[in-house]
C-alpha cells in the first residue's frame, strides 16, 4: 500500500509545486476532459486518496 500511496501522492505534489508543470497539466486535463478520460480516472483516484487521508 505504501508503494501505491507514494506513486499517487508524489506526482501530485510536484504538479502543485512547479507552476510550469501545473500549467501543462491544466492543458492535459482539458484535452482529457474533451475525450471523457478525466471523468473516468478522477473519481476513483480521489476516492482512494480520501480513504487513505482519513484512515
Amino acid at each position: 500500500m505504501a508503494d501505491k500511496y507514494g506513486v499517487e501522492v508524489v506526482p501530485t505534489l510536484l504538479f502543485f509545486e512547479n507552476g510550469a508543470i501545473s500549467k501543462r497539466l491544466e492543458g492535459v486535463i482539458r484535452r482529457a476532459s474533451l475525450g471523457g478520460i478525466l471523468g473516468r480516472i478522477t473519481p476513483p483516484f480521489f476516492g482512494k486518496q480520501g480513504e487513505k487521508s482519513i484512515g
